[in-house]
This record gives structure tokens, C-alpha cells and sequence, in this order.
């Protein structure tokens, strides 16, 4: 008699499941926290603030569990992945050219489809450059939890093509509050206009 196949989901790795249950549930308090003070009150930092500790909370539970679990070398070995010391200057090159190629046949397509150019921001190059500084401290706090800690143990389970989509789809669905919080920068970007 043959065996059923294993359910893939038994015998996860129990510190990935309570990362993703403490990511979403610190994430989510702090997100929908700062969507009621923003759209009861005139406070404008404060629901900032607060989006912005939900938005690195992924790394800070990272960072809690790896603690617990292997200690002050795991949080090393972990902060290490974020560092940029053994990246080489060909990975900037690819970064910042893959963003702007990708940006550039975004505009021809849509040309091609309205014969027009896309309306282009008006927004001054230093402000963009002072919000990548800032976006790239919030990003590492996500990303750290994401796939510096997440991934890897996934990976485990699943293989890295599998992992990849399947930690796409609950990074996507973590984001959901965004969406409806008039402080965030992602409000109301999911519905069609």
C-alpha cells in the first residue's frame, strides 16, 4: 500500500511559524493603531511613527527570535546578510540600471498602448535621494525579517523557487493595511481610478 504524499505545511520549522504569526500581529496592531489616530485626529507624526515601527517589525521579530534561539552570534550572522562589505560594485551597476531599465520600457509600453508619455514626476532629485536614504533603513528592517530570516528556513522546507512565491504572496497580504491608512504613501493604491 502506497503512503499519502506529506502535507508540505507539517513539520514547518515552529520559530518560522511564530515569526510570521508575531510579524503580522505587531505589524498589523501598530498599522491599524496609526490608521485610527490618523483619520480621528490631527496628529500627523504620530500615525508616521507608528507606520514605521510596524513597517520594521518583520526584523525586529527576526532579530527577537534568532536572539532566543541562537543567541548574540545568530543576531550577528543575521545582521550580516544587510551589510554591503562583500557586495561587489558590479551589483550597485546592475541595481541601478536594472530599476531604470525597467522604469524606461514601463514608459515605451505605455506609449506604444496611448501614444503618449507617461506623466512623470515633478518631485526634485534631492528629495529623492534624502527618501532612498530613509526608505533603505525601512526596507532593511522589513527585508532582514523577510529574507534574511524567513527564506532561508523555508527554503529548507520547499526549495527557493516555491519559497520565493510563497513568501511573496504572505509579504503581500502583510502590506493589506497599508492600503487603507490615509498616512501611509500606498493609500488607496490598490483601487482602480
Amino acid at each position: 500500500m502506497r503512503k499519502a504524499p506529506a502535507d508540505p505545511l507539517v513539520n514547518l520549522p515552529p520559530m518560522l511559524i511564530l515569526f510570521f504569526l508575531i510579524a503580522y500581529l505587531v505589524a498589523w496592531l501598530f498599522f491599524i493603531s496609526a490608521g485610527l489616530i490618523a483619520d480621528n485626529t490631527q496628529l500627523s507624526a504620530l500615525p508616521l511613527i507608528l507606520i514605521f515601527i510596524g513597517a520594521i517589525s518583520p526584523g525586529l521579530v527576526a532579530v527577537s527570535l534568532t536572539a532566543i534561539e541562537k543567541g548574540g552570534e545568530g543576531v550577528k550572522l543575521l545582521i550580516n546578510k544587510i551589510s554591503f562589505k562583500d557586495t561587489s560594485p558590479g551589483w550597485y551597476i546592475f541595481a541601478v540600471s536594472f530599476i531604470a531599465l525597467i522604469k524606461c520600457l514601463a514608459a515605451i509600453v505605455f506609449f506604444l498602448l496611448y501614444n503618449s508619455w507617461p506623466q512623470f514626476g515633478t518631485t526634485p532629485w534631492y528629495l529623492m535621494l534624502f527618501g532612498i536614504a530613509l526608505s533603505m533603513w525601512v526596507q532593511a528592517g522589513e527585508e532582514i525579517g523577510w529574507r534574511g530570516y524567513a527564506l532561508p528556513l523555508m527554503s529548507e522546507k520547499f526549495g527557493l523557487a516555491m519559497s520565493s512565491i510563497l513568501l511573496g504572496i504572505i509579504w503581500a497580504a502583510w502590506h493589506l493595511p497599508l492600503f487603507y491608512i490615509r498616512a501611509a504613501d500606498t493609500f488607496n493604491q490598490s483601487c482602480y481610478k
